[in-house]
């Protein structure tokens, strides 16, 4: 990792800017904390300032039956920006944000169960939300450009909001639906709409619309297909929470590197 890297290498402990830096940040009222997209989708919004949780929101997780309760969860716990949307952020800044809201509302780290790959002991492991690694982005403008090497083509792509890919997936369920195609011809059909949704311009001229994107994707190699996705996935693997840990198992001592994750109790504290 070079010099620049390891400045965009952090652990949350250090990434975040206490209100009373002379409190413990665990009993803070608000914390902000700095975005992995570090303003690549807002140059405006590069960080945000948390509050804790209430009983009243831990309640609600026992009863909501709100497939988007989590949005709310976090929308409700944001002190600023103010009439702010989560929709415009990248999925990995509402990822980090669900760590740092249940990070700093409960005084436990979390607990999630294992499997141990050598015995197949099944155990509960402690996570440590601040010793998670933070990685955060180095790019300024939000316009990138690929070789497409079997059409000779220069693509241009954007990186999706968390917004524009709920739009792009009710695209293509609608599409999916009108075409009453099965579960996995509804996956490839949303991996086509936000690969479509995401290209900007051919050789420096824009398409025409989504329609025409979605000719252009669909029209492309194999080869230049997978070409263009791993740019994008390249990028957006460039920051973000690093969830990976390691874990031993107590029964024989096994070490696995495992991944966090949000399960249904993540912010269930009581």
């Amino acid at each position: 990792m070079n010099d620049t890297n390891k400045d965009m290498v952090t652990n949350i402990t250090e990434a975040i800017t206490a209100v009373d830096a002379n409190e413990t940040l665990m009993y803070e009222a608000t914390t902000t904390v700095k975005l992995p997209s570090n303003g690549l989708m807002n140059p405006e919004v590069t960080q945000v300032t948390l509050k804790r949780m209430t009983i009243q929101q831990t309640k609600t997780l026992y009863t909501s039956k709100d497939p988007n309760f989590l949005t709310s969860l976090i929308k409700g716990c944001i002190v600023s920006p103010v009439n702010f949307s989560l929709n415009d952020l990248h999925p990995n800044d509402v990822i980090y944000l669900c760590f740092m809201l249940r990070y700093i509302s409960s005084p436990k780290n979390l607990q999630q169960r294992v499997y141990c790959t050598e015995c197949n002991n099944l155990y509960d492991t402690e996570i440590r939300i601040p010793e998670l690694k933070v990685k955060y982005s180095e790019y300024k403008e939000n316009l990138f450009k690929v070789k497409l090497e079997d059409l000779n083509d220069t693509v241009t792509f954007k990186i999706l909001s968390e917004g524009e890919i709920q739009h792009c997936e009710q695209i293509a369920r609608r599409r999916a639906k009108q075409k009453n195609l099965s579960d996995e011809d509804t996956t490839w059909e949303i991996l086509l709409s936000k690969i479509s949704y995401m290209i900007q311009s051919k050789n420096g001229e824009p398409f025409e619309d989504f329609e025409d994107k979605y000719k252009f994707i669909s029209g492309l190699s194999a080869f230049d297909f997978e070409s263009l996705n791993k740019e994008y996935t390249d990028v957006t693997e460039s920051f973000g929470l690093d969830r990976k840990f390691i874990s031993d198992c107590p029964k024989c001592g096994n070490s696995d590197e495992v991944e966090a994750y949000i399960a249904p109790d993540f912010f269930r504290l009581v």
